[in-house]
């Protein structure tokens, strides 16, 4: 192992001047700039911005056709993103074909630490399922992005 005033390491035997100033003159890489990782102090990359989870309630009271989830954001981020109720269509309707139904959906934004609800407008269809279902609430999922998915039960609230 040969090291040179630059800090160059080379293995082998050690090359006369005239061999070691032909190698430094090479036509692909003029002025000898180093073209891999060749600097000794070179610096870690800054892993990615991690984004909160929002931690959501398994309950919500739909108001005048309104689901309101409480949420959480217990991460030393902010937590955002888009929340999204979902049912089968079997709920939905007598369909024999098994899909899902997005029943509403809303963007939320809840800083680190902090406790707020997210409001989802509900479809009709959402809007009556809720009704039909009555006092013991329908079983929906929750899903989206930001958020931890869940099963929560919309009861209907007064108003």
């Amino acid at each position: 192992m040969i090291g040179d005033k630059l800090g160059r390491v080379s293995y082998g035997t050690p090359k006369t001047g005239e061999e070691e100033s032909k190698e430094e003159e090479h036509p692909s890489n003029p002025g000898n700039t180093c073209t891999t990782n060749c600097s000794p102090t070179t610096q870690p990359s800054k892993p990615p911005t991690p984004v909160g989870k929002a931690l959501i309630g398994s309950s919500a009271l739909v108001v005048g056709g309104v689901a309101q989830l409480q949420a959480h954001c217990a991460a030393q981020e902010a937590c955002s993103g888009t929340a999204k109720l979902i049912v089968k269509a079997s709920a939905a309707s007598a369909s024999s074909k098994a899909k899902t139904v997005t029943l509403g959906s809303s963007h939320f934004n809840i800083p680190a630490g902090k406790n707020k609800p997210i409001k989802i407008r509900l479809t009709a269809l959402g809007r009556q399922l809720v009704r039909n279902a009555g006092a013991k609430g329908l079983s929906v999922k929750l899903a989206g992005t930001g958020l931890t998915p869940r099963t929560i039960k919309l009861k209907p609230g007064k108003g």
